[in-house]
């Protein structure tokens, strides 16, 4: 489904979390980096643990240029990552980390 699909569907559910996720990976899909990061971040502002939220946010922050919330984000998620052992969004943030690092 495309971006604007899911977000017709948030208009009757606005606090349903699988819709958010869903909407803010379409626009992470599409490649509309800074709307998808906004999506993401009332996500992990809805429910603070959702790891994966925090890797595509920093994600989606990296790719719209903004370096500092995106390592903000990563510094975040890495922990959670790790706590809860989630392969997947651990390699994105280190993936994300290294490019933060590799900028300087």
């Amino acid at each position: 489904m495309k971006s604007e699909d899911w977000k017709a569907l948030l208009v009757d559910e606005p606090d349903n979390e699988l819709l958010h996720f869903s909407f803010a990976k379409a626009l992470m899909d599409e490649r509309d980096w800074s709307p998808a990061a906004i999506e993401f971040r009332k996500l992990v502002e809805m429910k603070p643990d959702y790891v994966i939220a925090w890797a595509f946010l920093a994600r989606c922050l990296l790719e719209s240029g903004d370096t500092e919330a995106a390592r903000a984000a990563a510094e975040t998620g890495m922990p959670l990552a790790l706590k809860f052992n989630h392969e997947v969004p651990i390699e994105e943030l280190e993936s994300i980390l290294e490019e933060l690092n590799s900028d300087f």
